[in-house]
């Protein structure tokens, strides 16, 4: 074999020696006795990686340029990271007891025996038991008639004390009625007094600051009322030139009209010209007519001319009268600017309404400020009245406090009498009621205490004397044997009735439920929580591992020497595989912190990862690795685990750095190749120190 295979296999034997002194892929806390051993170990590994390098360095100058590989195997199992610490399990124990006296006839048990919940364990006498469940009726009714007769006993005496009681009572309730009368109604007047102190010198307060302010009100309220009628005339004045030129314009209208009725007024010069022309025509006519021999037929001409002369020169006169007046209408208008009358009217009339307007509002909080207050006379004397009742107030209120502090004082004395009476009787009513509930209490308990012993003593014995398991597990002592008397008795009775005189025949350990109790430092308790997942091993089956809880955590530590503290920490899992066994076998027990269960995993030395990419070299059928991409999750530091990309059983390859291509024989120094072994992956050996092991 050569030198750098010998290498090689000695890293092998000190990682299988590592795997079985740190467990199987668990990380914690470890014993000072596994942590010698790792330290002696890692003196021999450290002598063995120093003889590997002289070796390696002498190989190295004469080996090939050949790769040699390292191989891994994918492996499917459980990847735990927590804290573990080791300690032993207790197991739960129950008392097989019977409350009887009874000959023990038969055993079907010996100390060791696993039993299962109703399984025979013992037979007693039948006749023992007869006679003193005889003997337990006989009590039972003997209890029950002194149970009914204090019940009787109290119900009497209860009735007599508590009409005497009542009575009392209620001359307590008449003089505390009494006393609540007296002192509300003294609470009511101090009250009322108060309260219209309180009012009067409220309304004077505010008296006297509305006096600080009623003549500039007053006077402000005056301005606007003035401002109204100013405003008022104007809108009057204006209303009436108003008035006055429509009037006129009126007239004036109805002269035109007149006009219009008779002559356009722009036909007037023609009109003139007509009535010239009528007037031409009747001189001509007349003239016809004096000349003229045909009379008659000039005379009707002569006629009709003169009544259209007439007529027009009738009309003509009246146009000038009309023209006359409209020229003496026109004079008036001119008095008269229309738009500036009806501007100013309506100025004044938006002015008026705004005036009004904050008028009314000013007038109206006025009102509600100053109420009835008009002038500063009407606020001289409101002052005074006020003032004058608020001394009264004062002198009511004066006068309540002292008839409060005499109603009260006489109310307390004459309630204090009568309370002491009241508070005497329920004393001695209270007195005798407890004392009298208490002997129904001792009979009703000696009554109930006797049913049910003899209830259980029925049912653990049955009809046929057996004594039955109460649960699964193994008899841990047997205290009687066949023929032995059992002796259940401290009171002087033959047959020992009474709880306290059960005897225990057998004790049988549960195995159905295993805790752990462990002790974790101060530095590491506040990682621990309840219904934490747990693991635990146990040295006696090397081959099993038990899922567990945190059950409970103290809340007090124990220290430890100078400075260190611990807390107890007790952890529960059940025996479902129903292995036998036996309170305080070691244990080890790892408080998980995380994990990956039932997972694909590898050496983490086979994993290379670059630039978040994990790569592996998986064997082929040829001998010939071939890179694979793979995606990685949990690690416990010494393991990975395999969520895609490889297969249980693959074997992975690992170049070692012995016999690369990459050496060229230059004298530089590489170190052997070590397998699985890695000093980063030692298990935490304390403060050991390898010279304490020479000493």
């Amino acid at each position: 074999m050569s030198k750098k295979a010998q290498t090689n296999n000695a890293s092998d034997e000190l990682t299988a020696l590592l795997g079985e002194i740190g467990g199987k892929k668990k990380k914690g806390k470890l014993s000072k006795t596994k942590k010698i051993i790792i330290a002696v170990v890692a003196l021999v590994v450290v002598a063995a990686i120093a003889m590997g390098i002289v070796l390696g360095v002498r190989s190295k100058q004469t080996s090939a340029s050949t790769p040699v590989y390292r191989e891994y195997k994918v492996t499917r199992g459980d990847i735990i990271v927590g804290l573990t610490e080791s300690s032993v399990i207790t197991l739960n124990k129950e008392n097989v007891t019977f409350s009887v006296g009874a000959e023990v006839l038969e055993l079907y048990v010996k100390s060791g025996s696993q039993v299962k919940q109703g399984d025979a364990l013992a037979k007693l006498s039948m006749d023992d038991i007869s006679e003193a469940l005889d003997e337990y009726e006989e009590e039972i009714q003997s209890a029950y008639a002194d149970l009914e007769s204090a019940k009787i006993s109290r119900d009497s005496e209860l009735l007599k004390a508590a009409q005497t009681l009542e009575t009392n009572l209620l001359n307590g309730e008449l003089s505390g009625s009494d006393y609540s009368v007296s002192v509300a109604q003294a609470e009511l007047d101090l009250e009322s007094a108060q309260k219209s102190l309180e009012e009067a010198q409220e309304k004077y307060d505010d008296l006297v600051e509305k006096s600080k302010s009623f003549t500039v009100d007053k006077t402000m309220l005056t301005y606007y009322e003035n401002r109204v009628d100013s405003l008022q005339s104007s809108v009057d004045y204006y209303s009436e030139k108003k008035n006055e030129y429509n009037s006129i314009n009126s007239e004036l209208n109805q002269v035109q009209s007149e006009i219009r009725g008779i002559v356009d007024a722009s036909n007037m010069e023609q009109a003139e010209a007509m009535l010239a022309e009528l007037k031409e025509n009747y001189d001509k006519l007349s003239e016809e007519y004096n000349n003229d021999e045909n009379l008659i037929t000039k005379y009707s001409d002569l006629l009709k001319a003169q009544e259209k002369y007439e007529t027009l020169e009738a009309s003509m006169d009246e146009l000038e009268d009309l023209f006359d007046e409209q020229e003496t209408l026109e004079k008036k208008l001119d008095n008269y600017d229309a738009d500036e009358i009806s501007d100013n009217l309506s100025d004044a009339e938006e002015d008026l309404t705004e005036a009004k307007e904050k008028y009314n509002d000013f007038k109206q909080e006025f009102n509600e400020k100053y109420g009835n207050i008009e002038d500063k006379e009407a606020m001289t004397d409101s002052l005074e009245d006020a003032l004058t009742s608020l001394e009264k107030a004062k002198l009511n209120l004066e006068k309540q406090q002292s008839n409060y502090k005499s109603t009260l004082l006489s109310a307390e004395q004459k309630k204090e009498s009568t309370d002491s009476t009241a508070s005497t009787a329920q004393k001695e009513y209270n007195l005798k009621k407890t004392e009298l509930n208490q002997k129904v209490k001792t009979a009703q308990e000696q009554y109930d205490t006797l049913v049910e012993q003899l209830a259980e003593i029925k049912e653990t014995i049955g009809n046929d004397g057996i004594i039955t398991a109460p649960c699964n597990g193994i008899v841990s002592s047997l205290n009687v044997e066949v023929g032995d008397e059992i002796s259940a008795g401290n009171s002087g009775d033959s047959m020992g009735f009474g709880s306290s005189s059960a005897a225990t025949l057998m004790t049988i350990t549960d195995m159905s439920e295993v805790n752990v109790s462990v002790s974790i430092s101060e530095d590491d308790i506040l990682d621990i929580y309840l219904d934490q997942e747990a693991v635990v091993s146990l040295a006696a089956f090397p081959d099993e591992s038990f899922e567990a809880v945190v059950d409970s955590i103290s809340v007090e530590g124990a220290t430890i020497g100078a400075a260190s503290v611990s807390y107890t920490v007790n952890v529960k899992f059940t025996n479902d595989a129903g292995l036998e066994l036996l309170d305080g076998m070691s244990a080890d027990v790892t408080l998980v912190q995380g994990s990956a269960m039932d997972a694909l995993y590898v050496s983490k030395q086979a994993v290379t990862t670059k630039d978040g990419v994990s790569t592996v070299l998986v064997k082929g059928e040829d001998g010939n690795g071939v890179e694979t991409e793979i995606s990685i999750g949990f690690t416990d530091g010494q393991y990975v685990e395999i969520l895609s990309g490889l297969n249980e059983g693959d074997t992975i390859l690992v170049q070692s750095a012995l016999g690369s291509s990459g050496a060229e024989g230059n004298g530089s120094m590489e170190m052997p190749d070590r397998g699985d072994f890695d000093m980063s992956n030692m298990p935490d050996m304390g403060n050991f120190n390898p010279g304490d092991m020479m000493r």
